[in-house]
């Protein structure tokens, strides 16, 4: 039994997809050096604090641009919360260049709001480690008298 032929009509459309997805690609390939810059950059402040700054929420899902350690490398992230009670709750984090193209598309946005969060939660951690030390200073001083 001889197989059809492919239509012209599919050869054409088949090959303008392949043009779009090249150009796609190189776009892809585009943003996530620039992301990947912008992570160097965050990553060579040495904060060691993670932050989330929430993009979006439904009834069922949140969806957050982040900084945090995965696998023992801190990097910017796409974190989604598929909300289920009572607190039984999915989470599912990629780095950022490696979550769905469009999840990446909706982050950029978000990123001047991103860094005000990152800022303010490293003050935070800022205060709070002052007092901590404070507070361990205190209690050294109450063993030994000298410091």
């Amino acid at each position: 039994m001889p197989k059809d032929k492919p239509k012209p009509d599919i050869i054409k459309q088949f090959k303008a997809c392949q043009d779009v997805a090249d150009k796609l690609n190189a776009s892809s390939d585009a943003l996530g050096a620039a992301v990947n810059a912008l992570a160097e950059r965050i990553h060579g402040l040495h904060l060691g604090v993670a932050a989330w700054h929430l993009m979006a929420v439904t009834a069922k899902k949140e969806r957050h641009i982040g900084y945090t350690k995965i696998n023992g490398k801190w990097d910017l992230a796409i974190r989604e919360v598929e909300l289920r009670p009572p607190d039984d709750n999915d989470e599912y984090v990629w780095r950022f260049n490696e979550a769905p193209l469009w999840m990446r598309l909706e982050a950029i946005s978000h990123l001047p709001d991103f860094m005000t969060t990152l800022v303010k939660r490293a003050d935070e951690m800022r205060e709070k480690t002052e007092a901590a030390t404070a507070r361990a200073l205190e209690l050294l001083a109450g063993l030994d008298p000298k410091v």
